[in-house]
C-alpha cells in the first residue's frame, strides 16, 4: 500500500494475487474524545498506555457505526503504535482517525492516528482484528457484505 498524492492510501495493483483488498474511500473514521486528569502522568503528559485506551475507544465506535458489532464481537490480534509527540496536560481535545487498510479471511487491519487539537499526530498505529464469534469461541470470516460496508472490496 503507498501513499497517493494527497496522501491517501492507494493499491497497487500488479499481478501479485496475495493482495486481497483495495482502499475505495478516502475519508477515514473520525472519533473524537476528551483527555480525563486521569489519563495524565508524573511528567504532565498522557501516559503511554492510555492511547492504547483512545484507540480502543475509537475502534469499538467505529465497528458499532460501520458493522454494528461490539467489544466482544473482535479480538486485537496485532498492535503495533509510534510515539511521536506527547500530549500535555493543557490539550484535552483529541481526535482519533481510523482507515481499513485490509481484510483476510477472518481479520481486518487498520490503520490509527491519534491527532492533537491542532491536528499534529501525537501517535501512529496499525491494529490487526479478528472477528470472533463468543458464542463458538472462534474466528468467523469477514463476510462479503462486511467488506463492502468497511469501504473495502475484493479484487
Amino acid at each position: 500500500m503507498s501513499r497517493g498524492n494527497g496522501g491517501e492510501p492507494t493499491a497497487s495493483r500488479g499481478t501479485d494475487r496475495a493482495i486481497a483488498v483495495v482502499v475505495e474511500y478516502t475519508d477515514p473514521f473520525r472519533h473524537r474524545l476528551s483527555a480525563r486528569w486521569s489519563d495524565y502522568d508524573a511528567l504532565g503528559h498522557v501516559n503511554a498506555s492510555r492511547y492504547l485506551t483512545f484507540l480502543e475507544e475509537a475502534r469499538d465506535a467505529w465497528l458499532v457505526e460501520t458493522l454494528g458489532l461490539g467489544g466482544a464481537d473482535y479480538v486485537v490480534a496485532s498492535m503495533q503504535i509510534d510515539f511521536r509527540r506527547p500530549i500535555p496536560l493543557e490539550e484535552r481535545d483529541i481526535l482519533v482517525e481510523l482507515r481499513p487498510l485490509r481484510a483476510g479471511r477472518t481479520s481486518v487491519t487498520i490503520d490509527e492516528l491519534v491527532l492533537g487539537a491542532d491536528g499534529s499526530v501525537m501517535a501512529s498505529a496499525q491494529a490487526t482484528l479478528v472477528l470472533w464469534d463468543p458464542e463458538a469461541g472462534a474466528a468467523k470470516p469477514v463476510s462479503p457484505h462486511d467488506r463492502v460496508r468497511m469501504g473495502l472490496a475484493e479484487v
